[in-house]
């Protein structure tokens, strides 16, 4: 019970620990899509390994009906598409996840969007498309972000789940351990009592035989006193 409680506690101290961090905010800057492009984009930094983080944003383009965007490498991307979530136009949408930490109990990675229109091959900023600029933050801001928090609590409680499941897997198995040794002690006391039930009973079949003995003894004795007699 004592495992169990703990667990629990180290759950909930995780959640308060997890609402009390600073809420990731989008942010204006300047990366490098691949090797050979780069240019301005809308970045937002999660708490989550590369994997997690592409995986999360898939589900959210799906659940928000953009089914165009494509994996390529570390980078989803959609060209002459329309993404009414933050934008009317024709546009083409680069979506860059770069792994910028590795530690496995915090790891992190920045998401670089970049957008451009038609076949202008400068991605839109603040300046040139502010009503897009700011769709974008709010997306990643209202919708991402929260989804990657979501989804490291769901994995936090499976986590502690499966702490609190063999906790009580051991509890029971302790349980009947302990059933068990209780059985086996009732049948050791039940043979120890026939055990001294068995040795009364020998030992007063030895006082009763000894009498037996000492009886005909002193008969034999009497037959021979007597045969002497008559000698």
């Amino acid at each position: 019970m004592k495992k169990i409680f703990l667990l629990f506690f180290a759950l909930a101290t995780t959640f308060v620990a997890l609402n009390a961090q600073d809420t990731p905010k989008s942010f204006d800057y300047s990366a490098n899509l691949d090797k050979k492009t780069s240019g301005t984009c809308v970045s937002v930094k999660v708490n989550a390994d590369l994997k997690t983080a592409i995986s999360v944003m898939q589900d959210l383009l799906k659940k928000e009906g953009f089914k165009d965007a494509k994996k390529k490498g570390n980078n989803l991307q959609a060209e002459k598409t329309v993404f009414p979530t933050i934008s009317t136009d024709y546009i083409n949408i680069y979506f860059g996840f770069v792994q910028t930490s590795k530690d496995k109990k915090n790891p992190q990675t920045t998401v670089n969007v970049f957008v451009s229109k038609g076949t202008d091959n400068n991605f839109l900023n603040a300046v040139a498309d502010p009503q897009l600029n700011a769709n974008l933050k709010t997306f990643l801001d209202t919708k991402y972000v929260p989804a990657m928090y979501n989804d490291n609590v769901d994995k936090l409680r499976e986590a502690k789940q499966k702490g609190i499941d063999k906790t009580k897997s051991d509890l029971d198995n302790l349980n009947k351990t302990i059933d068990k040794r209780t059985k086996d002690i009732s049948g050791y006391e039940k043979d120890i009592d026939k055990a001294n039930d068995n040795i009364k009973k020998a030992k007063s079949d030895i006082e009763s035989s000894k009498k037996q003995i000492e009886t005909s003894k002193a008969l034999l004795q009497k037959q021979q006193d007597e045969l002497k007699a008559i000698k």
